[in-house]
């Protein structure tokens, strides 16, 4: 999702900068949970986040209006993001991709594909290779190195096994790691004096790729998974399980002061963040096949996401004549449970006009805890007081649809719909 930072809805951590005017992982201001959902090949992403990994093998984005919530579940008030991947074939195929740009960034991808037991079972596996030194110069100490870059790699392997009868399975993993250098930022303009000879030989204006920085400011991240999808007729009818699991690790090291050392008026900041996430959900729904009066799907939805996050921030400061040090150190972590039945439905009535109706009914738990600790009695720059919490909250919502659709005889499709959405509660 893309906002721009001007409209007042830039939160930390939305990379919003002199050079960069839109937010690119934009959260929903109300909670801080996404409103638009991303959903991989049937398993939704819960943390916006995970949506920043490099795919491989796309087949095809859908990019669905909102709200989504009947079929998709909560924080898709705002849509969805639908991506479906390649998926393994028995007919032999390949390619291998390799591109070189300009400023030496280079691009590489590889996928085969083809049967590996008869007419049983097929794989696909796919890799991909990613470097890019950056277009944002360092220049301390006159290293001049070259920041604002990125190296990533990852892997992504399916198995397709066709079973007795209707039955078909599919056995996903994928792994990416990415290591960017991306900086606190670059100065389009600065208005203390003081500060500006303070960073120099870089300087501010609204072309500058230049920083001074005493740090080596990163952010890795690591995101992987694995997914059975299962599939089989129960009469008339197509039966689909979706049993997933995701793991989400980002550190990210800042240099908050964004100078090149300590100086008088201007102390010294670093944070480190770790984060760790993992998620495991099962999605069962049966649905009509083919076209009749009344097309339905009907399922359930269980999920439990872990999240534990620390942050430590040091400031180095001029106090009365010497250097002071402070430290903050903040732990905290989140369970969030979640399960919902859900059915949605489309009445033919005639050729031309049909009625659609779904609703979704969800209930989910959410418990947190909090602690935070320093070496200061009170609040300096970046640092405040020892505090700790916990706490929990839950609740029961829906979803829902109702409309009309109508083909036009001279081609689309007019919709009269109401919808309602719903935004979980969240830490």
């Amino acid at each position: 999702v893309i906002e721009h930072c001007d409209e007042g809805n830039t939160l930390s951590g939305d990379r919003c900068s002199a050079t960069d005017t839109t937010e690119t992982n934009y959260v929903c201001p109300t909670t801080g949970m996404p409103c638009v959902s991303t959903v991989v090949d049937g398993v939704v992403l819960a943390r916006q986040g995970q949506a920043m990994m490099n795919l491989l093998d796309i087949d095809h984005i859908d990019v669905l209006k909102s709200p989504q919530g009947t079929l998709f579940g909560m924080n898709s008030s705002g849509g969805v993001i639908k991506i479906v991947t390649k998926q393994p074939s028995f007919q032999p195929s390949g390619h291998i991709d390799f591109g070189y740009f300009d400023a030496d960034e280079f691009r590489s991808q590889a996928s085969f594909t083809g049967p590996i037991a008869s007419d049983r079972v097929a794989a696909r596996a796919s890799f991909m290779v990613d470097s890019y030194p950056g277009n944002v110069l360092n220049v301390y100490n006159g290293d001049n190195e070259r920041i604002n870059g990125y190296q990533d790699y990852g892997a992504r392997t399916q198995f397709l096994i066709r079973g007795a009868g209707s039955a078909r399975f599919l056995i996903t993993t994928d792994y990416t790691h990415t290591y960017e250098t991306t900086p606190q930022g670059v100065f389009a303009q600065i208005y203390n004096p003081a500060f500006a000879s303070v960073i120099a030989p870089a300087a501010a204006g609204p072309d500058s790729r230049e920083v001074n920085s005493n740090y080596n400011t990163y952010d890795l991240d690591t995101n992987y998974g694995y997914a059975l999808t299962a599939d089989w007729n129960i009469g008339e009818l197509r039966a689909t399980s979706i049993t997933a699991f995701r793991d989400w690790t980002n550190v990210q090291y800042q240099d908050i002061g964004r100078a090149p050392g300590l100086f008088i008026g201007f102390p010294q900041e670093d944070d480190l963040g770790k984060l760790w996430f993992q998620q495991v959900s099962e999605e069962f729904r049966v649905a009509t096949q083919g076209t009749r009066r009344l097309d339905y799907v009907a399922g359930l939805f269980l999920f439990e996401g872990r999240d534990h996050e620390n942050y430590q921030r040091a400031t180095t400061a001029y106090s009365g004549g010497a250097t002071a040090n402070y430290l903050g150190f903040a732990d905290y972590g989140t369970v969030n449970r979640n399960g919902a039945v859900f059915g949605d439905a489309t009445l033919h009535l005639t050729r031309h006009l049909s009625a659609i109706a779904g609703a979704r009914l969800i209930h989910e738990e959410l418990g947190f805890n909090f602690g935070r600790v320093a070496n200061v009695q009170k609040t300096v720059p970046g640092i405040q007081p020892a505090f700790a919490a916990t706490g929990s909250t839950d609740d029961t919502n829906y979803m829902g649809r109702l409309g009309l659709q109508a083909n036009l005889p001279v081609g689309g499709i007019a919709y009269l719909t109401w919808s309602r959405g719903y935004k979980g509660p969240a830490y």
